[in-house]
């Protein structure tokens, strides 16, 4: 039996030791029934919560590999219910996912087994709500302690740009039974003097009829850090900017006029795309607390500031949302300068619009130099040139389709003999299973040992099929014919399809091209841009011989 691992824990007060500990239980039950674990199929989520699979990068990694084939692994060894999931709907979905790989789902601490169809359908479903009452019954805990928390003066969670958190200590000395420490009685929270300056600069400027983007720019340009700067460098990103949408959550912020007031909103997550959504709460359950001291702007100028946001929302029709346009190539560019994505930067209608770099845009020269811009006309054409005369040239289109072929005779060759291998061991397997059953018929014995023997032959056996099956369909793959009629039609569909239907005419591009790279370039003593792309082999492919081709008889190109 072949088993895989899954840990998980979700407070910042554990660590790392947390998935040890874990790990070490599911090994010792592996050793005491005669399992192998799987090293290269031990998987581990750090610092995640399990309300939700959104985010859980290890366990969709496990699921992944369980649907493989051949199947790695036969089962998952996890530690308690709970580590799988504190939602039973998430908890039921990935334990069937598994089951349909054919993979069981065994749970140390609880002894509980997917394999027994009982266990599944009654006792798995009550540890599933016991679990979701537990992470329910702890977040209610949870805001009691930060609302006695914020009527207390004190920080009940979070950082907000603008302030200092000081930990204040219980000034009798008494010490924290968990951690040995002088006991924290909370965090007090005080004006930021450096910081308030950038938000007293980021209100007088959109007060005085900046926009949002103007004053990102003035920002930057005055080199000015933005919030949380330094993680932003620890986390890869050397030159952290201001941005538009920041400032503007920063302009509504009633914190800045000294009101604290919490539990004004909850986050709910949305079943059908796993995203957290704001919902405000009833103003019963807010909880008031106001505090002048902790006022960085006046009572005017935050006036001024809400009025231009009022009078900005009464432009714009209400209820009635204008549809957006969808242009060809957005999503598909980025700046080769600092990576950001090309945007539309200027037009009002489709014969004047222009790409640019977002972040030249939005947020100023010092965030990207990159200020090239490209119209819409321009880029549009020469992407449809460089498919027609570089990516589905006949010449490259024929040596491309000859060293497939080769390939694909190559890979026969192999098959055909791993084939034989695999169709003796299976004439072998089959006899043993036949000897091992006999055996019981003859002598009537089924000890825990012969069991054990016939359960591994048959599940070795069953991932022979299914090896025999994939080489099968190897040596039966097709090799393509160029098919010059399909390239030119396809290349006349996307000509169609960019006026006519452009996110179909952008899909059918990122199949066969992926993003492309602009990079600032001169010709001719001209500004522009050189469009930097890699051709993709599966799309290529699909458009000369048909998409069928790449897959028919089961093979994979």
């Amino acid at each position: 039996m072949r088993c895989a691992i899954y840990a998980r824990y979700s407070s910042d007060r554990q660590n790392d030791r947390s998935i040890e500990q874990q790990v070490r239980n599911c090994r010792k039950r592996a050793r005491e029934r005669g399992w192998t674990i799987t090293e290269e199929h031990i998987y581990a989520d750090r610092a995640v919560s399990g309300t939700s699979a959104e985010g859980r990068d290890a366990l969709h990694q496990l699921l992944r590999a369980a649907s493989k084939r051949p199947r790695p692994f036969d089962r998952v060894l996890i530690d308690d219910t709970s580590r799988l999931a504190r939602n039973k709907l998430d908890l039921f979905q990935s334990v069937e996912e598994l089951k349909d790989a054919g993979v069981f789902v065994h749970f140390v601490s609880d002894n509980i087994d997917t394999e027994d169809e009982t266990t599944q359908d009654v006792i798995l479903p009550v540890f599933g709500i016991k679990d979701a009452l537990y992470s329910r019954d702890l977040a209610k805990k949870t805001k009691r302690g930060m609302e006695d928390q914020v009527l207390q003066g004190y920080n009940p969670g979070g950082k907000t740009f603008g302030y200092r958190y000081e930990p204040v200590l219980d000034p009798s000395g008494a010490r924290d039974r968990s951690t040995g420490l002088t006991r924290r009685l909370g965090t007090a929270i005080s004006v930021d003097p450096e910081q308030a300056r950038a938000i007293k600069l980021i209100f007088a400027l959109y007060a005085d009829g900046y926009g949002l983007k103007a004053v990102a720019a003035a920002l930057n340009e005055q080199g000015i850090e933005p919030p949380a700067a330094q993680d932003k460098r620890n986390r890869g990103n050397p030159n952290p900017t201001w941005c538009p949408h920041a400032i503007r959550v920063m302009l509504q912020n009633t914190k800045y006029i000294g009101d604290w007031t919490w539990n004004k909103n909850k986050y709910v997550r949305k079943r059908n795309t796993g995203k957290r959504v704001r919902v405000e709460r009833p103003k019963d359950d807010w909880v008031e607390h106001k505090d002048p001291k902790l006022a960085i702007i006046d009572q005017d100028t935050w006036n001024a500031v809400q009025a231009r946001f009022a009078g900005n929302s009464r432009r714009y029709v209400r209820g009635n949302p204008t549809p957006r346009n969808h242009y060809v190539m957005s999503g598909l560019l980025k700046c080769g300068v600092c990576g950001a994505s090309y945007v539309v930067v200027r037009g009002s209608n489709s014969e004047n619009i222009v790409y640019g770099c977002s972040f030249n845009w939005q947020r100023g020269h010092k965030a990207c130099p990159n200020n090239v811009r490209i119209r819409k006309a321009d880029i549009e054409d020469r992407v449809l040139t460089a498919l027609r005369e570089r990516v589905l040239n006949p010449d490259v289109v024929q040596i491309l389709v000859e060293k497939v072929n080769e390939a694909i005779e190559e890979e026969q060759q192999s098959a055909w003999g791993e084939r034989d291998k695999i169709d003796k061991r299976i004439a072998s397997v089959t006899r043993e299973i036949q000897n091992l059953v006999g055996y019981v018929a003859r002598t009537g014995e089924v000890s825990a040992a012969i069991q054990q023997s016939l359960k591994q032959k048959e599940i070795e056996l069953a991932g022979l099929n299914v090896q025999f099956e994939e080489y099968r369909n190897r040596r039966a793959a097709k090799k393509i014919r160029v098919e010059p009629p399909r390239i030119s039609d396809w290349l006349k569909r996307l000509q169609d399809l960019i006026t006519t239907d452009p996110l179909a005419a952008r899909q059918d591009i990122a199949g066969l091209i992926g993003r492309l790279t602009a990079m600032p370039a001169t010709q001719d003593g001209k500004a522009g841009v050189m469009l930097i792309g890699q051709p993709k082999l599966e799309g290529i492919l699909g458009i000369i011989g048909g998409a069928s081709n790449l897959s028919n008889g089961g093979g994979r190109i």
